[in-house]
């Protein structure tokens, strides 16, 4: 199986024969089964009609979910379609792995008690929260906080007055991978009161 975007692209190797190595004759295509519970095929195939090729691309309801798939070949005898046994079970997770969009309009205002950042955040329905980042010097950037922001605002109080600061901001998602956006512009801001 490969991911292509949101669509499962399940491929395997082409039936040439019957079992006892006769030729294949009547064949009609390859029919794909999935399932959420391990072993236990339930409903019809997922293809309306046998698939030709030994491809096939597939776009489940449910994300963050795990899926099970098999193939079975198809092949007319007389008028009646018959199926192979199942090919081996293939097991998917099917996870979120699109990031959110990133926050934008990040400003870092110096304040009596630290650097207030504010910014707007992403536009998901799915967002848990904010990443803070900031970096000084010619380092890397660090992440500054343990939990999660909720808020499109937060204020850095670990900031030493008279440094230089570049701060980034990432939006979070509820995926189970919780899947992190790219930075924000950076905002840069020396910590000085007047």
């Amino acid at each position: 199986v490969e991911r292509k975007y949101r669509a499962l692209r399940l491929s395997w190797q082409p039936v040439a024969a019957l079992q006892d190595g006769s030729p294949l004759e009547g064949f009609a295509g390859y029919n794909i089964y999935r399932t959420m519970r391990q072993g236990i095929y339930e409903e019809g195939p997922v293809n309306s009609e046998p698939v030709q090729e030994p491809l096939y691309e597939d776009v489940p309801e449910k994300i963050d979910e795990t899926y099970f798939y098999t193939v079975r070949a198809a092949r007319m005898v007389k008028e009646t379609m018959v199926e192979s046994g199942p090919s081996s079970e293939l097991q998917v997770a099917y996870m979120d792995i699109t990031p959110p969009g990133m926050p934008t309009g990040l400003i870092a205002v110096p304040r009596h008690g630290g650097v207030e950042l504010k910014w707007i955040g992403a536009l998901q329905k799915d967002i848990v929260g904010y990443n803070i980042y900031r970096r000084e010097g010619g380092g890397g950037f660090v992440r500054l906080n343990s939990q999660f922001i909720t808020e499109t605002s937060w204020i850095d109080t670990s900031a030493q007055e008279g440094k230089s600061y570049v701060y980034g901001v990432t939006s979070v998602d509820a995926s189970a991978k919780a899947n992190e956006s790219p930075m924000s512009e950076p905002a840069p801001v020396t910590f000085k009161l007047q």
